[in-house]
């Protein structure tokens, strides 16, 4: 991936640029469908290409209804993580309090 301006684990970016990604996959899927269908009648594709069109635009319709929801769990996921590095800090503050007030005189 390098420098294609993603970030986050594995390069997968914000979840907002990962809906923003399905959302550009579902209509290229949905596009791609619209514009073959009409060409089945005229014999210029085959019917397994149209079905395989159908296929990928209902599985991206899928993704799409699904990754605001996923975009949820991350959020939540990501505030917990955050709350338990706070609550570890302050942990770590009080108990290196702790050791230097038991060091002096």
């Amino acid at each position: 991936m390098g420098s294609s301006g993603r970030s986050g684990a594995g390069g997968r970016g914000t979840p907002e640029q990962g809906v923003n990604r399905v959302k550009a996959e579902w209509t290229y899927a949905s596009n791609n469908l619209h514009r073959i269908e009409p060409l089945l009648a005229k014999q210029f594709v085959t019917a397994d290409q149209v079905d395989r069109a159908k296929t990928s635009e209902i599985a991206q319709a899928e993704a799409l209804s699904r990754r605001p929801h996923n975009c949820k769990l991350s959020q939540a996921g990501l505030k917990s993580a955050l709350a338990q590095y706070q609550r570890s800090k302050a942990a770590w503050i009080r108990a290196r309090r702790n050791t230097n007030n038991r060091s002096m005189p």
